[in-house]
């Protein structure tokens, strides 16, 4: 990082252009922001190999595209390129941001979810053991981004504990990526009339076996009122093996997007991932059910946010036999509260105020 920051000091003394980078590292994560973005000022996408069907999508559309993951463009345009430019919006930490930063640049970080159960940044358990250049190579990242923006109060706490971050670098606008979520229309079977139950649970470090949801079981007690979906995350895809899909369950493959599956269910299972947040904003009155199996292993290696270790607005089970339990009691309540709570400024205007402050700040602004 320190030859990164030399070269980046001697680019400096060019003149900062208006224009917008776009630092691509989670894919289905923009919905068209950035081709709005576009429209009203120049936009160079960065993107790395997770992305790199949706970055070819974007260049269709006649924006610049170059991949992170390349040293020679790297060396060659990526450091040159941010470092004269006028904004660089981010949906993830990238390491070499906190060597490049100059005082008349803006970065935004927009974050990939709505919400946090999980710790990170200084909050996760394992930066502990990490040395001193370390985290202080960590901090200087976290100290370049000059605003974050949330979709709650919530959020915001989080990344003043996780980043750094202060109250007054927070812009309450709402994530872009949630307003396509209002123009979507609730999913229903004409065919099967029974509720859908969605399974999607977030991966773990070197998970080599399915979670241990009994899915023989489920279908015993609820397969006449129930079916269910099963959405593993990207990484342990790999998992589902030789599963057969039935008449209960379907297993969904890779390029099956999350997002239209949650427009289909009826009711959310899941643990640790950020679909609880999009679960609720788009079904806030239908039940989300914590299955912790792990609670304690995670807490210990990854960590749970406080907020969640103390959960009263969703259910926490550790067992199929606990969700049966639920299920069959009618004692499930809506996700209202939390709903609020994580998605207080999800309107569906969010792209609109993100664009209007980009362009303001585009043209030289302070906010």
């Amino acid at each position: 990082m320190f030859l990164i920051s030399i070269y980046s000091k001697f680019l400096s003394f060019a003149k900062t252009k208006k224009r917008v980078i776009y630092l691509l590292s989670f894919p289905d994560n923009n919905h068209g922001f950035i081709e709005q973005l576009n429209q009203q000022q120049t936009v160079i996408v960065f993107y790395n190999k997770k992305c790199h069907s949706e970055a070819l999508r974007l260049r269709e559309k006649g924006i610049k595209i170059y991949p992170l993951d390349s040293l020679f463009y790297f060396i060659s345009y990526t450091i040159p390129v941010i470092t004269n430019s006028r904004v660089v919006i981010c949906d993830n930490y990238f390491p070499f941001l906190g060597a490049i930063k100059k005082k008349n640049q803006v970065f935004i970080q927009i974050w990939h979810a709505v919400g946090a159960v999980k710790r990170f940044g200084l909050e996760e358990h394992k930066i502990s053991s990490c040395t001193k250049a370390d985290l202080k190579r960590y901090k200087n990242v976290y100290r370049s981004f000059d605003k974050y923006i949330v979709s709650s109060h919530k959020m915001s706490q989080v990344f003043q504990r996780s980043y750094l971050a202060q109250e007054r670098q927070m812009l309450y606008f709402g994530l872009p990526r949630t307003d396509f979520l209002f123009q979507q229309i609730k999913v229903e079977s004409d065919f099967d009339k029974r509720k859908v139950i969605l399974y999607a649970p977030t991966y773990r470090d070197n998970q080599v076996a399915l979670p241990p949801l009994d899915i023989k079981q489920l279908e015993e007690k609820l397969g006449d009122q129930y079916r269910l979906i099963v959405k593993l995350h990207p990484h342990i895809q790999f998992l589902i093996g030789t599963q057969e899909d039935t008449s209960f369950v379907r297993w969904c493959r890779k390029d099956e997007s999350l997002n239209n599956l949650i427009l289909e269910a009826d009711i959310l299972i899941s643990d640790y991932s950020s679909v609880l947040f999009d679960f609720s904003l788009v079904n806030p009155n239908s039940p989300i059910i914590l299955f912790w199996y792990d609670r304690d292993l995670y807490e210990k290696k990854i960590g749970i946010q406080e907020d969640f270790l103390k959960i009263d607005s969703l259910p926490v089970v550790k067992s199929t036999t606990e969700i049966i339990t639920l299920l069959t009691s009618d004692t499930l309540t809506s996700t209202n509260l939390f709903n609020k709570e994580w998605n207080t400024y999800n309107d569906g205007q969010a792209t609109i105020r993100l664009l209007a402050y980009v362009r303001y700040i585009v043209g030289g602004n302070k906010w």
